[in-house]
Parts: C-alpha cells; structure tokens; sequence
C-alpha cells in the first residue's frame, strides 16, 4: 500500500505525454532506416561554433531466427501477466506447472518438454542456471522485455552450447530517445502481493546513451510460509562509434528470497478431519510440508556487446561476458536441518555473424563458456561436495536459399559442441533441414526436422510442420511436432554416475529422483491451433494443444495434460474521443487431467480443471495503460501441482505511466 501512495502522489504531479516505448523504435531489428541525429540532443547554442551535424544510424540486435514465433510488446502490454513465465500465452505448445504461490520456480513447458530441455536466453545469451540446467523465469526483468521469441523446435538445439531440444529468446529494449525517457508501473494484489518497476532512459553525451531499470516484487503469506520478496537492477549503456559499430554494456542484479512451503500437508489434514476440502483450501487453517524452508538467489551479470556492419551485406553480433549465479536452500528443525547451495561462474563468448547474397544467407553462432560450478549439501549427517568444471564450445551454421521471388526459402543447418567434462561423449553434432513456403504476405508454410546427439549418448529427433493465414480480421494457423528422444535424456554432469543415470525432476527443493533406463525410447508429439476473430469491436481468441505419447514414455506427459485450451471473447475499441485504447473481456482455461511426476497413496492422478478471469487493459492517450484482472472469478478449487492450490478468487489492478518528459 506504501508503493500506491508514493505513486499516486508522483502521477498527480507529473502527466507529460511521451516518446512511444521500445516496440515501436526496434520493431524491424537491424533496420537502418532508423536514424538517430545526434546533433540534436543539445541545445542550438552548441552547434553555433561551426560544429559538424552528426546523424548516425543505430545497430539493433535481431531475432535468432526469422521462422520464429515472435511475441512484441504490442500483445504482452494487452494481456495480463505476473512474471515473465505468463509472456508465452499466445503460443500453442504453452504450459506452466502453477504452483499457485506468487514468486514460485514454476516449471514452464514448450513444445511438451520443461526443466532440463529448454534454454533460455537473454538477446542470444543462455540465462540458465549451469547446474540445473533450467531457469527459474521469476529471475527475468519483465518490464525490460521487448518481445520474446521462441524458436522453431528442429533449429531449437542451434543457440547455445548445450543441446537442449527447445530455445526461447527474450529481447530486451534497446530505444534510443531525444528528451529523456521515463516510464514507472506499479500493480497490487491480494496478500499484499506489489510490483513497481522504474525505467529511466536519457543520452548522457553526444553517441551515448543510458538505460537503467529497478524493479521490486513481493507478496506476504498467503497460506503459511509462502512469501516471496525480489529485487532485480539493470543498467545498459550504449555508445555509437559509427554507422559500422555500436558498443552496448549490460550489468544485471538479482536477489530474491521465496518461501517454499512444499504445498499444503495432505496427510495431516486427512489423518485429522473426514472433510478434507474444508480445510485443504482454507489458507489460515492448511498446514504446509515445509513451514520454514526457504530460498535464496543471486545474481550478478555482465556483458559488452559490439554490434557491427564491418563489410556491406553483413552484420556481426559479438558478445562478452560474465555470469555469477548464487542459490542456496535451507530449512527444517534441528533434527532435519539442511544446506544446498550452488555456485555457477560462468565467463562466455558468443558470436553470430551473418552473411546476405543475391540468392542466400548464411548465418554463423559460435559459443564459447568456461564454467566453474560448486554444489554444497548438508542433510543431517551427510555432507556431500562436488565441483564441477569445464570448458564448452560449439559452432552452428545455417545456409538459407531464396531463390526467384522467396516463394519457397529452403535451409541446412549443421552444429558441432564439445564439452571437456564428458569423458566419455565429448564430442557431438547435429543437423537439419526445413523449408518456409510464403504463398502470399499473409499466408505461410513451414516444414523442418533435426538430428542431434546429447552429451552423455542420448539422441533426438524432431519434426515440425505448421501453417498460418491472416489478414485483418482473421489469424488461423496449426502446428503439429514430433519429437523422439533415444537411450536417456540429457543429464548437465553424467560421467560421475554409471548407467541408469539419476536425474532430479526439477530444480523445485521437493523433486524426486526419477531413474530412465539407458534403452528407453521417449516420443511425444503435439498437434496444436490458434484462431483469432474480429467482428467490429469484437474479438475472439482460440488457442488448444493436444499431447499425445507412446506407451513406453507415457511418463513424457507428467510434464503436460493431454488437452490444454484457452479462449477469450474481448472488446476492443477507442473510447472517449479516441482518449483511451481500451481491450477488456471473459478468459477461460482448460486443462485435462495430467499424471503427476510424483505418485503416492493420495492421488495418483491431478484432475482436469477449468478457470474464468476478467481482464481489462486501456491506454490513455498514448501515455498511461491501466491493468485490472479479476482471478478465477468463479472461485474454482483446485490444484496443478499436488499439493498446491489454485489462489482463491481475487483482484489484481495496476497501472504503467511515461512521465517526466
């Protein structure tokens, strides 16, 4: 409440209109049609002394890939979002484990496949955390996002250096703005969960710009210990040398403490009361798991990034850096008190560069890490130690044809990785190929499959075939995947362990070890849709997946439901003489019923459940967006993650502001 009236205050004083946000400034990456004179960042009186006018035309960073699924600002400021986990909503193969709590490591599923499988990079740079190889998405900065991109599964293998079988992108704001540029957003919830996040951008010098964002997240206790407190810092500087070369540094701070309550005791309800349900989503009288075990993370990042156009019809995108990842999780009474604590340093060079002909593109990524990772536990009398080190790198290319008009644009795409811990599979590679089919400007095909070899001797195989129409009042696609994973999945440190390897299931403190057999056979495969109405004011938004899997890896679909749908009907309009951009409406969800990763003598199976949100997005005059949702308006009880529950219902509303111009 402290943050609403700090804020009320600031915004009765200050309502200037602004420059439009980061979408609008960068929504062609690579562009240079963009210019930016410099010369007028000062005043008159500085170019009365014979000064020459200096117009420089900035660098932007581009997508990985142009097949990808790309999610721009645009959309993610008209949807209602917590947490950069929500931002994949509009894409098909989506589905998040909610563990319910604010602030939890939820697992977040693409392409039927979450932690372990994914990586998860900021502007083309692995954010995961080497150990566990997985992310928790809490730790990315929301409001610095731009757009997220998520990369078609056969090429998702090509941009790290660890063969995970998916890729996803987040593209951070890179704008450049004459008068200086500020934007504040703050929103508030039940339980006292807040937000207020404060965006500052300004040129500090002829060719040199300033960026910072701060930003705060937390929430109290809902049911016992399930408070989460976060802090997250960036600052960007960006100096444009010339049209051929821009220089870009990143710093990049987190800290953050989450209660991890285990979920709500089922067994000490069930052993006290016949009327389970009266207690089980009852937040004052629920006991949890875990009544005092927490989590601590921290994070400290840097990079420098030269952005160049050295030679005409090719672009060079070289980036230095450093990561330090902190995580710690203790709890428990005296008898059961325990440590584990990892460390990841991580120093890293990547390098993508490309290349343009008259009838083809080739594309290079080379990926250089040398890693230092420390994992400490302490459980009662056991006290293991590991340290874990390596030197990693690998090159991927991609060769791209468009030949005649680019109705048709084939590509091969080949990658080779070594890894110096794994003694016994060193070395691996992979490769592809897919075709992207463009009927007309709104009408497209897609087809591609990928072989790849993992460290440790597993391999995969995948297949993608999708198709999209759209025009301005209708946005139709399907996509169908196939994916087959041979002998185990990817296990980060193998060599240590004979086969079957033990992996943890996630990187959640209450995973359990799960043993695959180094003959196993994993398939899935999705079929999934979307389709996107507008009549007048009035817009309809569809989007289902359906999983389905062989019976010898029917675990697969621990992970996912076999059924998922979202549907929405919104308004849409401007309103009071075209003041505000207002999109409001009805959400539901389904979810099918889904196998849990975990199995004991109270479910064996988690329920299909449905839910029914209100939300309401508006833009007053280009400069302030209003957010408001009410959750589970129908009150639905239920839970995703046993034993974890669906927040009653509740109201969440907040605003983002541009001030200070």
């Amino acid at each position: 409440m402290k943050y609403f009236v700090i804020i009320s205050l600031l915004l009765h004083s200050f309502s200037f209109a602004q420059v439009s946000d980061s979408t609008k400034s960068i929504s062609n990456y690579g562009n240079n049609s963009t210019t930016a004179d410099t010369s007028k960042i000062f005043s008159a009186d500085s170019l009365k002394h014979g000064e020459v006018i200096d117009t420089l035309a900035p660098i932007y960073s581009r997508p990985l890939d142009k097949n990808s699924f790309i999610i721009n600002r645009n959309e993610i400021d008209r949807f209602d979002y917590r947490y950069a986990g929500d931002l994949f909503k509009p894409f098909d193969f989506y589905f998040t484990r909610d563990q319910g709590f604010v602030g939890q490591p939820n697992e977040i599923s693409i392409y039927g496949t979450g932690f372990n499988s994914v990586s998860f990079l900021v502007d083309g740079i692995s954010f995961n955390n080497r150990f566990t190889n997985s992310l928790d998405l809490n730790q990315i900065q929301t409001e610095y996002i731009d757009s997220v991109e998520v990369v078609p599964l056969p090429r998702g293998f090509l941009y790290s250096p660890y063969n995970n079988n998916v890729s996803v992108n987040f593209i951070t704001k890179d704008f450049l703005s004459r008068p200086p540029y500020s934007r504040i957003k703050y929103y508030q919830g039940p339980n006292g969960e807040a937000l207020i996040d404060v965006l500052f951008n300004t040129w500090m010098y002829k060719r040199f710009n300033a960026s910072f964002d701060i930003s705060n997240r937390r929430t109290d206790d809902s049911y016992l210990n399930s408070n989460f407190s976060l802090w997250q810092a960036r600052l960007k500087l960006k100096y444009l040398i010339s049209n051929k070369i821009n220089v870009i540094g990143n710093f990049y701070y987190v800290t953050s403490q989450t209660g991890l309550n285990g979920g709500v005791d089922y067994a000490q309800i069930d052993s006290t009361t016949s009327d389970i349900n009266s207690t089980l989503y009852n937040q004052q009288l629920a006991p949890v798991i875990y009544p005092n075990r927490y989590e601590q993370t921290k994070q400290q990042n840097f990079d420098i990034k030269f952005l160049g156009k050295f030679i005409e019809n090719t672009n060079t995108d070289l980036t230095i850096y450093y990561r330090s990842n902190f995580d710690e999780i203790t709890g428990g009474t005296d008898s059961t008190y325990f440590v584990n604590t990892d460390r990841n340093k991580i120093y890293g060079l990547s390098l993508n560069q490309g290349f343009t002909l008259s009838q083809a593109h080739l594309s290079l990524t080379g990926n250089y890490e040398k890693y230092d990772l420390n994992y400490d536990a302490l459980y009662q009398a056991l006290h293991p130690m590991a340290n874990y080190n390596s030197s990693v790198y690998s090159l991927s290319a991609i060769a791209t044809f468009g030949p005649g008009n680019n109705m048709f644009v084939p590509s091969i795409f080949y990658k080779a990785s070594h890894d110096s811990y794994y003694v016994r599979y060193p070395n691996t590679s992979g490769y592809g190929f897919d075709m992207k089919v463009n009927l007309s400007d709104g009408f497209n095909f897609y087809a591609g499959f990928s072989f790849y070899t993992n460290h440790g001797g597993a391999y995969t195989k995948n297949l993608e075939l999708s198709g999209e129409f759209k025009n301005d009042n209708l946005l139709a696609g399907l996509r169908y995947f196939s994916r087959g994973d041979y002998y185990a999945p990817k296990f980060p440190f193998p060599d240590p362990t004979p086969p079957p390897y033990w992996y943890t299931a996630t990187n959640s403190p209450a995973s359990t070890l799960v043993v695959i057999s180094p003959s196993s056979q994993v398939d899935i495969n999705g079929l999934g849709a979307h389709l996107n109405l507008k009549f007048w004011k009035i817009i309809l938004e569809n989007s289902a997946a359906y999983y389905f899997a062989s019976d010898n890896s029917g675990y697969i679909l621990s992970s996912v439901p076999k059924y998922t749908y979202r549907s929405g009907i919104f308004y849409k309009g401007l309103l009071f003489n075209k003041n505000l951009d207002l999109k409001t409406g009805i959400v539901f969800y389904y979810n099918d019923e889904r196998r849990p990763k975990v199995i004991n003598s109270y479910i064996s199976l988690v329920s299909a459940n449905r839910r029914v949100d209100l939300t309401l997005a508006g833009i007053i005059q280009k400069v302030a967006t209003i957010y408001f949702t009410w959750e589970n308006l129908l009150n639905t009880q239920y839970f995703i993650v046993p034993f974890y529950p669906m927040p009653q219902r509740n109201i969440r509303f907040g605003i983002a502001w541009e001030l200070f111009n």
